[in-house]
């Protein structure tokens, strides 16, 4: 089989034969998983840094090994008790709805693989928006435990135009 794109790695040749529309989709699909990851990360450090020292493990990177292997909405009823505001509460169940559709029907719900040139555009700007949603939620839940001085170590969220900023820092 000829493959229409090759990709050389690690002294291996890599091939895969998609039309252009799909090798698209399929590289958009795999940013927005890769943001719906590092908003999942960051939930599980944002739970470990806000728990309370009777709550919390030993020490913090066990806390975070444990937070790790908790599912996205086992995280988000947790966070939600601590963060003490609907608002931000509503935007976490929507998110982890969105979340769970992208991972288990995105794909069903587009049609594919009979999807024509107008699905994918949708598809593509759909994917958009998850990701912009995942940076804006991060971006508020930061500020929220920033301006509420519920973190009990150093903080710092990433601004959507990429910046690190450093939001609350206390001692380990």
């Amino acid at each position: 089989m000829e493959h229409k794109y090759i990709i050389p790695l690690d002294d291996q040749l890599y091939g895969i034969n998609y039309s252009d529309e799909d090798h698209l989709l399929f590289v958009f699909m795999g940013h927005t998983l890769t943001e719906i990851q590092v908003f999942e990360s960051m939930l599980c450090f944002t739970l470990s840094a806000i728990m309370k020292d009777s709550e919390a493990k030993a020490n913090f990177e066990e806390s975070m090994q444990s937070n790790a292997s908790k599912t996205l909405g086992q995280i988000a009823n947790i966070i939600k008790t601590h963060l003490n505001d609907d608002n931000l509460a509503n935007l976490l169940i929507e998110v982890k709805n969105k979340r769970n559709y992208f991972v288990h029907g995105f794909l069903k719900n587009y049609g594919w693989p009979m999807m024509g040139k107008q699905k994918y555009a949708q598809a593509l700007e759909e994917m958009e928006k998850l990701q912009e949603q995942l940076k804006e939620t991060h971006v508020q839940i930061g500020k929220h435990v920033a301006e509420n001085n519920l973190a009990k170590i150093g903080f710092a969220t990433i601004s959507k135009d990429g910046d690190i900023e450093v939001i609350a820092t206390s001692g380990f």
